[in-house]
């Protein structure tokens, strides 16, 4: 199954507020909107590319993160000291290991979260509803251009803006992502950008 595009990119983060000011500081572009989700465990921050969003995420409650694929997801990853947690593509999710994540005004389905845990190259899927306002909209001149997973096969293949870079490699993981920044600059995110 080919997908439109990819939706945002999670990123997990032990000290939310630190890295929202780490990223701001050093991409020029602010952060908005998020919240907690209900019942989860976890709390967000968005930052807008147009046409996708990087969505900074924390653990408030590890017992019920735990209980929770999302939660589950972001815990490894912050355990692990990962940077990225997943890659998220919009379209159908219709599998049994589909969870709920909603806050006030924001309700998604998530599909793939505990498989995105052992394998961060292949992309976890999201239902939004047609009705509910994209995160990622901005008037801002901001893209996410290109993301770089490894992974022993290759993920689905995409159709939209972002380049997806895969490299054949046993161990699974997301190695980059390059954004389009409001000067018009690519800047490249990796694991070194992670803040402790």
């Amino acid at each position: 199954m080919t997908f439109t595009s990819v939706d945002h990119i999670v990123l997990a983060c032990p000290d939310l507020e630190r890295a929202e000011r780490v990223f701001t500081d050093r991409l020029g572009a602010a952060c908005r909107g998020g919240g907690s989700h209900d019942g989860i465990g976890t709390r967000n921050r968005i930052l807008p590319l147009g046409e996708s969003y990087l969505e900074f995420v924390t653990i408030d409650d590890s017992a019920a993160a735990q209980q929770h694929p999302f939660g589950r997801l972001v815990l490894d990853a912050i355990d692990r000291k990962a940077l990225f947690a997943g890659w998220v593509t919009a379209g159908e999710v219709r599998g049994d290991d589909r969870a709920r994540v909603q806050r006030a005004g924001v309700s998604v389905y998530l599909e793939g979260c505990l498989r995105a845990i052992d394998r961060p190259d292949l992309p976890i899927r999201l239902a939004r509803p047609a009705e509910q306002a994209f995160p990622g909209d901005t008037p801002a001149p901001r893209a996410l251009v290109e993301l770089e997973v490894r992974g022993p096969s290759d993920p689905e293949p995409g159709n939209g803006p972002t380049r997806i870079v895969h490299r054949r490699t046993a161990q699974s993981e997301i190695r980059s992502c390059t954004i389009l920044n409001h000067a018009g600059d690519r800047v490249t995110i990796d694991q070194t950008w992670a803040v402790r």
